[in-house]
């Protein structure tokens, strides 16, 4: 039997999906081997796979290009971690010097969190911004979406509402234009021919396909939906004007 091997040359495209689709395979198995390792170091449990493949969320970004961007998940990864710090506030006396130790602990734990998406956010942005002219997202609101409490968590983990507001001031600072669009059906709307999908698409399914052809992951999809609708409002969030490049959506 004869074996061949072949070197392939993916695009630029091709190139960013595949590198996003290995990070977001890399942090999720460093988030799984650290909940190990903190759940046996804090309460000697042992985590199970097979729970740990129950509780996942596919929880990323997407762009019109077909490029993904894993979440991740700063919060859930150094969940484990601050309980251990919190019990040790818990367990010192009131008024005690030990216990403003661990409180302080607390609080630089927090901040190494919030520091660590914030780091996160300010480069994508920057890379959004570097390469598109205009970028279209959708107008979410927040507040009523984290009244969901099994949705909560991932949420406000995510820093939507930061990037969202560190995107639009980097897009004023270079010139570029930051449109937001109403996000309703952007995900139950096949891109390709504009009808809606027959039976809702509950947010377990993550591939979507329709009757005319188009076979697309769920979030590609509603990308290329939003940045069609971002290119008919053409509304500015900022004072930015002229745009000579058309941009991918997240």
């Amino acid at each position: 039997m004869k074996t061949f091997r072949y070197r392939l040359y993916p695009s630029g495209t091709q190139r960013r999906l595949l590198e996003s689709t290995v990070e977001t395979c890399r942090r999720l198995y460093n988030d799984c081997l650290a909940e190990r390792k903190e759940a046996w170091e804090a309460e000697k449990r042992n985590v199970r796979k097979v729970e740990q493949l129950r509780r996942v969320k596919v929880v990323k970004a997407a762009t019109s290009d077909g490029e993904t961007i894993g979440h991740p998940k700063w919060y859930r990864r150094e969940q484990a971690r601050l309980r251990v710090l919190q019990g040790r506030v818990a367990r010192r006396k009131k008024g005690g010097a030990n216990r403003g130790k661990a409180v302080r602990a607390v609080a630089r734990h927090a901040l190494h969190i919030a520091n660590r998406r914030k780091d996160f956010l300010g480069k994508l942005a920057h890379s959004l911004v570097e390469r598109y002219d205009l970028i279209a997202l959708e107008d979410l609101r927040i507040p009523n979406m984290v009244k969901n409490r099994h949705l909560a968590k991932s949420i406000m983990d995510s820093g939507w509402g930061y990037f969202r507001t560190h995107l639009a001031h980097k897009a004023a600072e270079a010139g570029r234009v930051v449109v937001l669009v109403d996000p309703a059906y952007t995900s139950q709307t096949c891109s390709a021919c504009d009808n809606r999908f027959p039976k809702h698409i509950g947010l377990s399914i993550r591939h979507v396909s329709c009757s005319c052809g188009l076979s697309l992951d769920r979030d590609i999809n509603a990308a290329r939906n939003i940045l069609r609708a971002g290119r008919a409002r053409r509304e500015p969030t900022s004072a930015s004007a002229g745009v000579s490049r058309e941009a991918a959506p997240l």
